[in-house]
């Protein structure tokens, strides 16, 4: 149906022409002007509409096909940065060290460097502050690091 064919159609609500105004694309701002009611009776109708389409999109038979959905595996590079005060920093990085992390303390800078680097940070204060800075992480072994070592 056009929008001219859904307007001028007899017998049913503003509500249903509505949704058929929603489904044809066109934006809650258009379907109030179109229909002359406000700006918020279009959106509690496009709030129902949506809610009624996604109920019924998880009821469809369609739905089982997403429990056979298989995640790729999770090699995404990232780094980690705490920020943290209150510890000296030779303490940290021999507790480092000895959880046999490759570590080194270094001024401020924004170097990637393949060990883990304890660097001040001049939006943290308060005695001993640092910012503990990662190498490039990769994946779940990545993550894995993160989890057992910090």
């Amino acid at each position: 149906m056009t929008t001219a064919q859904i307007l001028a159609t007899t017998g049913t609500t503003k509500t249903w022409k509505m949704q058929q105004l929603f489904a044809l694309g066109l934006s809650r701002r258009e379907v109030a002007n179109l229909m002359g009611v406000g700006y918020g009776f279009a959106q509690n109708v496009y709030a129902a509409w949506v809610a009624a389409r996604a109920t019924q999109a998880l009821a469809s038979p369609a739905a089982p096909a997403l429990a056979a959905f298989q995640p790729a595996r999770f090699t995404r590079t990232f780094g980690v940065e705490i920020e943290a005060y209150g510890v000296p920093r030779a303490t940290l990085l021999a507790e480092l060290r000895a959880q046999g992390l490759e570590a080194e303390a270094e001024g401020y800078n924004h170097s990637t460097r393949p060990h883990w680097k304890i660097v001040s940070d001049g939006s943290l204060s308060g005695a001993d502050a640092f910012e503990l800075v990662s190498p490039v992480l990769q994946g779940c072994d990545g993550l894995e690091c993160v989890d057992s070592h910090v």
